[in-house]
Parts: C-alpha cells; structure tokens; sequence
C-alpha cells in the first residue's frame, strides 16, 4: 500500500502520540509500504532511523501560541498538495485536528482518497485548556468554550470514513458527543519488552536512587503531575528510603522543578529530562522501578503506562477516563483529587511485596493484549476495507 500520514505531532517532540508515530511508520516500511509523512519541520537536528525508508515533507511553521510544542503551518499548502498528487496515496491518515490535518482532509477529498483519522487527545477538556493559559482567565472549565472544542473536534474527525480510538472511553466519549462516522477500537500498541535473564544485563545503566516510584511522560499541566509531588510528599513524612523519577520534559518543567524545591523535595525528586524512545526502553530505568505512578485525568489510553505494564510493573493512576482499562488487577487506583488516597496507595505498594509481585504478572497479562502487531494488522485491515470500496 501506499500510505500518507500527517500529523502535528513529531520529532524532536516525546510524548506517547509522537511514540505511536514513529513506531507504526517503522512496522508499515517493515511491511513493505510505501510511506509518506508531513510534518512540521523540526527546531533542531533529529535521528530518523528506520525513518529514512520513508518519504518525508517538513512543512515550515510558526511555534502556536495556546500550546507550547506545536507549529501553526499553513492550512491550505499547494506545496502538500503537489506532493499527494505525485505520490498517489491508496490511502491518508491523519492524527491531529491542526493545520497539518486539515490539509490531510483537504487532500482526501480533492483527489478522492479514503481518509482514515485517529483520536488522540482531549484538547478540548479543562486539562489541556489549562495547558493553553485559560485558568488564568477563569475560563479553563468554561461549559461553552468545552462544547465549542468538542463541536470543532466532531466537525474536524468526521471528515474522515473511519476513526480510530486508542480505547474504549475515547470511543464512548466520541458517542457521547454525536460523533456521526464509523468508530473503531485500536490499541496504540507497544513492542513487548524482553525481561529475561540475559537481555537485562544489555541495558544502558543510568545511575538512579535505589529504590524509587517512576513517572514517564509530558511534563505538563494536563499530567496532573502537581498533584503526584504532593502525594509523594505525604508519603515521605512516613518512608525515608523510597524516591520519585520523573523521565520528560514540557512546558510545566520549570515550574515543576520549583514547586518541588518549595516543597523540600529536592533530594527525593529526580528529573531525568527527555530520553528518546529507543533508548528508554533499552535502559534500567523502567525495570528497575518499584512501581509507576501517573495523576493524569486525560489519557486517550495512556503508552507510558502500557509500556510499565509490558516491563511488569504495578501501576498507581487515578480513576479516570482510559486509565481504568489499564489498571485492574495490576495496581491501585485513586480518586483523582485525592492527595491522601495516592500517598495511601504509594504506601500500601511499599508495603506489600507479595501485592506488588501479583501485580507485576498481571500488569504483563494486560501489556500482552496490546501488541503492536496486532495494532499494524488491524489498521492493515481497516485502509484494505476503505480503499476496495
């Protein structure tokens, strides 16, 4: 097949959608598909990897203003569409309701290709609106501005023939909100790690405390990751020798990084900065972790928390929106605004080795559903239905 992807997220961005990206353009090539991508183009120099196979379109933008990291370009390129027309796409993908998307929707109807889109965040929820600067306005859980996002997301996705969401929430929640075109569930998908015997001593040593929590992720207001430091600081008023890793970068870490000097919390709390994907997974960080942890309330699935599963951790999330899928026998969940129910969590994991033992083979368990073959078969599945008809 011959496949275009467009998308607003890229490299040198990390972050779960940018991670889903590269790796599924990766299996298509392994596939033998011819691959076409626009991007914005990067601020600084990026390792494309198997990446090179693929043709890609750096399109030239301007940094947005409402959300640090993504690059207004322009929503009606004659350049994007010159390049569609020469490569003659079976197929178009989009995944983000941006500039570069919309060109994505421009392009399929124009040359009559079949357009397939793929849900992954909720900008339009008081998470990412704080993120975009409106709680300073008092505007962040403003039910108007909230109905206006999800009006624009309907508007935007149902363009396309078929939608896909990373979980069964994100498709509830598109339901929901009157989303009128074909829904299916695909996972984001992940390559199990190999966690045994020999594979482990291959990993790249970062030096680390010795036993610590582990965060993977933005580090943004949507992460909720405020109130993950004050649990954790609940939770050192009674444990001494357990620490907190935060692998990221984002917008919020400045802050972040004040807020934990405020709460004298400076030599408990370790920030790593971003770490590329590949390598990540190829060091001690993950398996050499007590447990994950994540406050966020806005996962459309949530990769960092599927990948701890993979390396069989426990989990401890909040109850909501897709994390509950994740996190069933292989951890605890928490009350999304509950300090003293997460700092009770992080201190029941301490506690208990033969909980977090149970709860490491079910983390794999549920890790094991979500292969990522089985992501690339499926979205194989879905363009070979759209473009026989």
């Amino acid at each position: 097949m011959r496949i275009a992807v467009f998308t607003d997220a890229f490299l040198p961005q990390i972050n779960g959608v940018v991670t889903h990206i590269i790796k599924t353009i990766e299996k298509f090539i392994d596939h033998n598909h011819k691959v076409l991508v626009f991007a914005p183009k990067p601020n600084k120099q990026i390792e494309l990897n198997k990446l090179v196979k693929a043709q890609i379109e750096f399109i030239p933008g301007l940094p947005a203003i409402f959300y640090p990291d993504f690059y207004m370009t322009n929503p009606l390129s004659y350049r994007i569409l010159k390049t569609v027309e020469k490569f003659n796409p079976d197929i178009i993908h989009f995944h983000t309701p941006l500039t570069i998307g919309f060109n994505a929707i421009i392009a399929a109807k124009y040359f009559k290709k079949p357009l397939v889109s793929t849900f992954h965040a909720y900008f339009m929820e008081p998470e990412y609106l704080k993120t975009a600067g409106l709680d300073k306005l008092g505007l962040d859980e403003n039910k108007f501005i909230n109905n206006i996002g999800w009006q624009f997301a309907r508007f935007f996705y149902d363009q396309s023939d078929v939608i896909i969401c990373p979980s069964k929430c994100a498709k509830k929640d598109l339901i929901n909100h009157h989303f009128t075109k074909t829904l299916e569930i695909i996972s984001n998908g992940l390559d199990l790690p190999n966690t045994k015997g020999s594979f482990l001593k291959a990993f790249e040593k970062i030096k680390l405390p010795k036993k610590y929590f582990l965060y993977v992720g933005r580090i943004s207001r949507e992460k909720s990751l405020d109130l993950l430091i004050k649990s954790f600081k609940k939770f050192t008023l009674i444990n001494k020798e357990i620490d907190l890793v935060i692998v990221g970068d984002g917008p919020a870490k400045n802050d972040l990084e004040k807020f934990v000097a405020s709460h004298s919390l400076k030599n408990r709390v370790y920030f790593l900065g971003a770490i590329s994907h590949d390598s990540l997974m190829k060091s001690n960080i993950f398996p050499n972790a007590l447990a994950f942890v994540s406050a966020s309330t806005s996962e459309t699935q949530g990769l960092s928390v599927l990948e701890a599963c993979g390396f069989k951790l426990p989990v401890i999330a909040v109850k909501a929106r897709a994390l509950t899928e994740l996190v069933k026998a292989n951890g605890i969940l928490c009350q999304p605004d509950s300090v003293n129910e997460f700092a009770k969590a992080l201190e029941t994991i301490t506690k208990n080795f033969s909980l977090r033992k149970k709860f490491a083979q079910k983390s794999f368990q549920i890790a094991s559903h979500h292969s990522l073959d089985k992501t690339i078969s499926q979205l194989e599945n879905i363009y070979i239905s759209l473009i026989n008809k």
